[in-house]
C-alpha cells in the first residue's frame, strides 16, 4: 500500500507546484500589465522607422510563354526533356550566364544607367508554360532594362541550344550520307561486273530504292544546312 500512495503523492506535489507558478506568474502579469504594450508599441514604432528611411523599392514584371516543341523545316521536331520540364527553365532563367549577360546588355544600351542591385523572382502559372518574371530594385527605369535583358538573354541561349542540337543532328546526317555514298559507290561497282552474266531487273528495284535514300537524305542536308 505504501508503494502505491508514493506516485500518487508525487503527482500531487508537482500539481501544485505547478498551480503555484501558474499563480505566482498570474499575479506577476496583473501587477506588470502594462509592460506588453509598451513593449509593442516601441517595436511597431521601430519596425516603421525602419520603413519610412528605407529606400523605395520598384517592380517591373513580365510574361513569356516557353513552348516544348519546336517545329524544323525537315518536318521533325526539336522537343524538350518533358520531365522537370519547368524547373529546369526556371533554372535557366536565374543561372549565372543568364543573370551576368543581361546586366552586361543593359551597361551596353544604356551606359547611363547606375548599376544597382535587384532581385529577381520567376514563377509559373498553373497548368501552362506561362513563366511570371518579376524584378524589384531601388531605380525603375534599370529595373524594366533589367527585365528586358533577362528576357532576351534567356531566348537567346534556348537559341544557342537549339542550333547546338541542330549542328549535332547536322553531322549524324552528314555521316550517314558519306556512308551511304560509299556503299552505293560500291554496290554500282558490283552491279557493273554482275550484269554481263546476270538479269538486272531486280538489281535495278534495289539501285533505284538506294537512290532514293540518297535523295532523301541530301534533302534533309540541304534543308539543315538552310
Amino acid at each position: 500500500m505504501q508503494e502505491q500512495a508514493a506516485p500518487t503523492q508525487s503527482r500531487s506535489t508537482r500539481t501544485a507546484r505547478f498551480l503555484n507558478y501558474l499563480h505566482r506568474y498570474k499575479n506577476l502579469l496583473r501587477r506588470r500589465w502594462w509592460v506588453l504594450p509598451i513593449t509593442l508599441s516601441v517595436g511597431l514604432g521601430i519596425q516603421g522607422y525602419r520603413i519610412l528611411k528605407a529606400p523605395p523599392s520598384f517592380i517591373s514584371v513580365g510574361r513569356m510563354i516557353v513552348s516544348i516543341k519546336l517545329q524544323i523545316q525537315t518536318g521533325s521536331v526539336y522537343t524538350e526533356e518533358l520531365s522537370n520540364f519547368l524547373g529546369t527553365q526556371v533554372a535557366l532563367m536565374k543561372s549565372e550566364t543568364v543573370l551576368n549577360h543581361a546586366a552586361e546588355r543593359v551597361r551596353a544600351l544604356k551606359p547611363n544607367l547606375p548599376a544597382v542591385p535587384v532581385s529577381l523572382a520567376i514563377a509559373v502559372l498553373p497548368k501552362t508554360t506561362i513563366f511570371y518574371f518579376q524584378v524589384v530594385g531601388p531605380e525603375p527605369e534599370y529595373v524594366q532594362a533589367y527585365l528586358d535583358a533577362c528576357m532576351e538573354e534567356y531566348t537567346n541561349l534556348k537559341k544557342e541550344m537549339r542550333a547546338s542540337t541542330s549542328e549535332t543532328t547536322l553531322a549524324g546526317i552528314t555521316e550517314q550520307l558519306v556512308t551511304l555514298q560509299r556503299e552505293l559507290k560500291k554496290d554500282e561497282d558490283e552491279l557493273l561486273d554482275f550484269q554481263a552474266t546476270n538479269s538486272v531487273v531486280v538489281l535495278e528495284a534495289q539501285g533505284n530504292s538506294a537512290d532514293n535514300s540518297l535523295a532523301n537524305l541530301n534533302r534533309q542536308l540541304a534543308d539543315l544546312r538552310r
